[in-house]
């Protein structure tokens, strides 16, 4: 459900995607305008799937807010992600496929967009939530992902060092002899 929220103070308005940023801008025009002065401020959240619906966040919500510092935030009002994915298989052999697949959560929003970096970050491939790569030299890379919401947060993965082997028989490079049959 899209839903954009509405910082008002006096007679002006600002849209934001997220609660967070909203009282954010709030407690910096506060702490820069002190005043013992009435104001009009207030936060609605407002739904723009069922046709602009306003319900205001109730002043507890944007006084806690006020007060929190940044660390203490929920992150539900963040819309905060988290990416992670795993690669499969574990170990990587040359000339083989390997698939990374997102774990990655993004709540309250969705994730629009999966970048993968197989270079530690110096290059990125625009994928999908799955991301297949065959490497041809063995090592190790480090393997990144970074994705983007709905709401225009981006996040970045862990990186993780990606182990390739080169794959050799049980008898590695050996080489059968002829055996010449008993009579």
């Amino acid at each position: 459900m899209p839903k954009i929220y509405v910082l008002w103070i006096g007679d002006t308005w600002t849209e934001y995607n997220k609660l967070w940023p909203a009282i954010k801008a709030l407690r910096d025009y506060l702490t820069a305008n002190p005043t013992l002065e009435p104001q009009r401020i207030g936060i609605n959240a407002v739904d723009t799937d069922k046709g602009y619906i306003s319900q205001a966040v109730s002043y507890t919500t944007i006084i806690r807010g006020v007060m929190w510092p940044d660390a203490a935030v929920p992150t539900e009002w963040t819309g905060s992600l988290d990416a992670n994915f795993v690669a499969i298989p574990l170990i990587g052999i040359i000339k083989f496929p390997v698939t990374f697949a997102s774990m990655s959560v993004a709540k309250g929003y969705t994730i629009e967009k999966y970048e993968w970096s197989i270079d530690g970050g110096a290059t990125w491939t625009v994928g999908d939530k799955a991301y297949t790569h065959t490497f041809t030299t063995q090592g190790t890379y480090q393997i990144v992902l970074r994705i983007t919401d709905n709401g225009g947060d981006k996040d970045k993965s862990k990186v993780l060092d990606y182990v390739v082997i080169e794959a050799k028989g049980p008898m590695g490079k050996a080489r059968a002899k002829k055996v010449k049959a008993k009579k």
